[in-house]
């Protein structure tokens, strides 16, 4: 594991992240990456061609574009009922200056359209680790911790994209840009 966790959690911390990946991290990434793409294909494929699927997904719990916009949905929900947003296009870090956000081209707003959305974004997310495993090498020699001064008495926001949509965090400094609170 990356982080000793299957969370997640302390491995990126403020300045940058707890430890760096190994070569052989990633090569072990890679491999199951590997082994993982064609299972996930096949089960999308045989999801999406299943007639007593697709007539359970089709016309089903739909949620059209001006339900969508009025209910506030972000994230795959949303684009899936044609609403052109996406934290990471909107706005957009580093990381997203040379990896681009999936653009969904499903605007029907039922089962089948967030099915297929979900589809698009985890093939896209495959590609994503993919492109970031051959980067590896390049990222581990520049990546290191920074020490940061935090601007005392201030707050921050920022947006991000998370598997239901827009996920906010706010981090919230003391007089003596110490942080006091994350949210």
């Amino acid at each position: 594991m990356l982080c000793g966790n299957r969370f997640g959690k302390s491995l990126v911390l403020p300045g940058g992240i707890s430890q760096r990946m190994t070569e052989e991290q990633a090569g072990i990434i890679g491999d199951k990456l590997k082994e993982l793409e064609p299972e996930i294909s096949n089960v999308c494929d045989l999801l999406f061609s299943a007639h007593t699927v697709q007539a359970r997904f089709e016309h089903t719990g739909t949620v059209s574009k001006k339900m969508a916009q009025d209910l506030g949905l972000v994230g795959y929900c949303g684009r899936a009922s044609g609403l052109d947003y996406d934290v990471r296009v909107a706005f957009p870090t580093e990381a997203y200056s040379s990896l681009h956000a999936n653009r969904n081209g499903v605007a029907n707003g039922d089962v089948h359209s967030r099915a297929s959305v979900r589809r698009e974004e985890v093939m896209h997310a495959m590609h994503l680790i993919r492109t970031l495993l051959n980067r590896t090498g390049e990222a581990c020699a520049k990546t290191a911790m920074q020490e940061l001064t935090l601007a005392p008495a201030s707050f921050v926001v920022t947006l991000n994209e998370g598997w239901r949509g827009e996920v906010s965090h706010c981090l919230l400094t003391d007089r003596d840009g110490k942080i006091e609170r994350y949210k």
